[in-house]
C-alpha cells in the first residue's frame, strides 16, 4: 500500500493536469492505523474531469479510493449553504500534499474547516437554544414517569451541546470518530472540565440520561456562554430554566 502510494503521489506532482492532492479520512488527519485506506482527492482541471474520474476509478480497489474535483466543485461543495456543509470538518487538520494553485487549496482548507465568523452567532444560537430545549423535554418526561423517553431525549441533547461548545470557538463539532483525540491535542478553551472528565459526563447522559449530571453540565455551561453574549438564549426560558436547574 506505501508503496503504491509513493508511486502515486510521483505521478500527481508530474501530471500538469492535477492542480492538487490530499488524502481524506484518517490518513490525512494522521490518525493511521494498520487497517486504514487512503481516501484521495484530486483536483483537476476543468477539461480533464471527466476523463480523469473515469481513469481513477478503474484503480480503486479495496485500500484506495479516489474522489475527482475540480476547483469550481470543491468551492461549490464546501459553500456553508451546500448540501455537503456536513463534510466541512473533513478538511480539518489536513494539509494538501500537493498544491500546483499557489496556496489558493491550503487557504481553502483554512476557510471551510471553521464556521464562517459572520454565522457564529446564529449557529451556537440555534444549538445552545436546542440543547437547553432536549434538557427541558429529557426532565418533563421524567416528571411524567416516562424514563424511556427522558433518557433518549437527554441522549440528543449532547449532539447539540458538542456542536454549541465547539462554535463558540468558530470551530465545526468533529466526527465522533476523531472527537477525543480532538479535545486532547486542541482543547477547548472555555471548557470547565478536563477532556476526560467532559466526556465521562457524555458518556453518563448517553448511558442512562441520569439527571443531576444533566443539569450539572447546564449550570457548568451557562457562565460561560453568557459571559460571550448569549445571555439572551437563557432568559429567554425564563422560569423554565429554574426549574430546569433545581427540578428534583
Amino acid at each position: 500500500m506505501e508503496q503504491k502510494f509513493n508511486l502515486l503521489l510521483e505521478e500527481v506532482k508530474n501530471d500538469p493536469n492535477i492542480l492538487g492532492f490530499w488524502l481524506s479520512g484518517s490518513r490525512g488527519k494522521g490518525l493511521i492505523t494498520e487497517k486504514s485506506d487512503y481516501d484521495c482527492v484530486i483536483l483537476v482541471k476543468d477539461e480533464v474531469f471527466t476523463d480523469y474520474r473515469e481513469k481513477f476509478k478503474e484503480r480503486e480497489d479495496e485500500n484506495f479510493e479516489f474522489f475527482i474535483k475540480t476547483m469550481q466543485t470543491f468551492q461549490d461543495q464546501t459553500k456553508w449553504g451546500s448540501d455537503q456543509r456536513w463534510n466541512r470538518y473533513s478538511y480539518t487538520h489536513v494539509k494538501p500534499l500537493v498544491d500546483k494553485t499557489e496556496g489558493e487549496i491550503e487557504k481553502l482548507f483554512a476557510e471551510v474547516s471553521v464556521i464562517p465568523p459572520d454565522k457564529i452567532k446564529e449557529v451556537v444560537s440555534g444549538y445552545l437554544d436546542a440543547y437547553i430545549n432536549q434538557i427541558y423535554r429529557s426532565l418533563k418526561c421524567l416528571r411524567d414517569g416516562n424514563l424511556i423517553a427522558s433518557h433518549l431525549e437527554a441522549s440528543e441533547s449532547v449532539s447539540f451541546l458538542i456542536s454549541a461548545l465547539f462554535g463558540l470557538e468558530g470551530r465545526l463539532k468533529p466526527y465522533y470518530k476523531y472527537i477525543q483525540w480532538e479535545l486532547k491535542n486542541y482543547p477547548l478553551k472555555d471548557l470547565p472540565w478536563s477532556t476526560d472528565e467532559f466526556l465521562e459526563k457524555v458518556i453518563r447522559i448517553l448511558s442512562s440520561g441520569d439527571k443531576s449530571t444533566q443539569q450539572e453540565v447546564l449550570k457548568s455551561i451557562e457562565p460561560i456562554f453568557r459571559e460571550n453574549n448569549y445571555g439572551g438564549v437563557f432568559d429567554a426560558w425564563k422560569e423554565k430554566l429554574m426549574w430546569m436547574k433545581t427540578y428534583n
